[in-house]
């Protein structure tokens, strides 16, 4: 694509916010654009000289052409029409057969131009020419059909462009990101570009949800056109509820952490909202991170993902009975009545796009701080099992130092108390036995238990002499 056709695409962007003033004053003597034709008619020794000098630049060429484009302007009476501008935004411009314009441009729209018009400018929508344009049909993320003459340029912006059996292009004809598709009658007298080629077919798909969800704020809607969103919204929430079936525990521990500590779950969502795009350029400076980008971005994406099935268990099982119990008890069903709700809130406008942001963020927060106090606990018991260690070795050390000393006392008093009753009985007595407690010498009477009174003093016999 030259430098004229990036000049021209972006006269047309610039359409957006503002109609071009590109037309000489309406006051100005009819005469003046003759007379500057005149006065730059090369004379016939200038033409001699240009023939022996280089060939024309293309500057210079480009100039004569935008020359040729005003007077072609001011012949069809445009120069004293440079207020009659159809601008619309968000919705539709239609210039109907036999009405002249200068611009007709549609933000969020599509253009259509059955008269006379200068350019046809159509941003999120198709542009539709039948009628003759002095200057260029342009469309971003739109389709462009021509079907007349066209004095400039035809581009197509992620789209494609199409041209009928009466189309006549005197510029070149782009597309960028699409395809052309020519008739075999058409006429290009300049360049045909497919710049990074590719098919994109109707875009009507996403022209509706961006005229009736988006201009609304909300996800989804109920109007015909958007089957294909609905269909995406009850797959996520399937996606959703198959996760609480696999990982009910780990659902189940996000969603207490966000119960028990709400405001830290929120702080750990904008903290990592926050770090995630520096950690993403910090491994692309240090360029042999660049290879664990992507896998920092599918972290990211499961995160998200995992913490929307949360915010949805959360929900749900808010508005289930706490005495729930069985199969209703289970994380999953929590998911569907939660999707239900927030389904019916993504229709509502405004309210639909708040509800999605603010789950995404409190849901990735709870997975975030999960991931977060799982990790101290692990470190907490590591660091615990490293200091309990030295002390079990020291005490399993001692209660052994013990053992042996009371071995060695034992095995030295126990062959002198039991070597009587292993010579009387011819066995031998056990080392480990508890000797019984000495008693009173033999001849002397044992001592009384206390509190019994003392025994009488028996009576001796009388003694007999001789």
């Amino acid at each position: 694509m030259n430098i004229n056709v990036l000049a021209r695409l972006s006269v047309a962007l610039v359409l957006l916010c503002t109609a071009p003033d590109i037309h000489a004053d309406s006051t100005a003597p009819a005469a003046g654009s003759s007379g500057y034709a005149a006065s730059s008619a090369p004379t016939p020794a200038d033409d001699g000289e240009q023939r022996v000098d280089e060939p024309e630049s293309s500057d210079r060429h480009d100039h004569f052409d935008r020359h040729h484009r005003t007077e072609r302007r001011g012949r069809h009476g445009w120069d004293g029409r440079r207020d009659n501008n159809l601008v619309s935004i968000g919705h539709d411009s239609k210039l109907a057969a036999g009405e002249q314009a200068n611009s007709v441009v549609s933000i969020l729209g599509s253009s259509t131009s059955e008269g006379d018009a200068v350019d046809v400018v159509s941003i999120l929508g198709n542009t539709r020419v039948s009628g003759p344009v002095a200057d260029s049909a342009v469309s971003v993320l739109g389709n462009t059909y021509v079907d007349s003459k066209i004095d400039g340029d035809v581009v197509a912006v992620i789209g494609n462009v199409e041209l009928g059996p009466h189309a006549e292009i005197n510029g070149d004809v782009v597309a960028v990101l699409g395809a052309v598709r020519r008739d075999p009658a058409a006429i290009v007298h300049g360049s045909v570009q497919d710049v990074i080629a590719g098919e994109f077919g109707e875009l009507s798909w996403l022209h509706t949800w961006i005229r009736h969800c988006l201009l609304y704020g909300r996800p989804l809607a109920l109007v015909p056109g958007l089957g294909w969103a609905w269909g995406m919204a009850l797959g996520f929430l399937a996606f959703y509820a198959l996760l609480a079936l696999v990982c009910r525990e780990s659902l189940s521990r996000c969603v207490q952490t966000f119960e028990a500590q709400p405001g830290r779950t929120l702080l750990a969502a904008i903290l990592a909202m926050l770090l995630s795009p520096v950690l993403i350029v910090l491994l692309c400076v240090t360029v042999i991170g660049i290879a664990a980008v992507p896998f920092v971005a599918v972290i990211l994406l499961c995160a998200s993902l995992f913490g929307k099935a949360v915010m949805l268990a959360w929900l749900g099982g808010r508005i289930m009975s706490r005495s729930a119990a069985g199969p209703l008890s289970h994380p999953a069903i929590a998911v569907l009545i939660g999707g239900v709700v927030v389904l019916a809130c993504y229709v509502v406008p405004v309210l639909g796009f708040l509800v999605y942001k603010l789950l995404g963020i409190l849901g990735f927060g709870a997975v975030v701080y999960t991931l977060i106090l799982a990790a101290r606990a692990h470190q907490a018991a590591k660091t615990t099992t490293s200091a309990s260690a030295p002390a079990s070795a020291s005490g399993a050390a001692a209660s052994a130092s013990g053992g042996a000393s009371a071995g060695s006392t034992a095995s030295a008093s126990g062959p002198a108390s039991a070597s009587a009753p292993a010579s009387a009985s011819g066995t031998a007595a056990p080392v480990d036995a508890i000797p019984p407690p000495p008693g009173p010498p033999p001849g002397q009477p044992a001592d009384p238990a206390p509190g019994t009174p003392p025994p009488a003093a028996a009576a001796q016999p009388p003694s007999v002499t001789a």
